[in-house]
């Protein structure tokens, strides 16, 4: 998908995450990337990014999801494969 949004966060400990929006034919979800993989990809989340990512849902009470990220990977990396 594409990434349409991206919102930097800091947590309590001054690390930095991030929430992202994923855009893709289909629709929307948001993405929520833990310090851990910030910093390991943050070259990569971008607006207007074309990505593939990997990651586990959370399903919220409110009857909402969200994807945590586990890896990222560039579109036209991918594509090659």
């Amino acid at each position: 998908g594409m990434i349409t949004a991206v919102k930097i966060i800091k947590t309590k400990n001054k690390k930095t995450m991030a929430s992202l929006e994923l855009e893709d034919l289909l629709g929307s979800v948001d993405v929520v990337v833990f310090p851990n993989q910030f910093e390991r990809y943050q070259s990569l989340l971008a607006c207007e990014q074309k990505v593939f990512i990997r990651g586990n849902v959370d399903r919220q009470e409110d009857g909402k999801s969200k994807l945590v990220l586990d890896e990222v990977m560039p579109f036209q990396e991918k594509k090659s494969e």
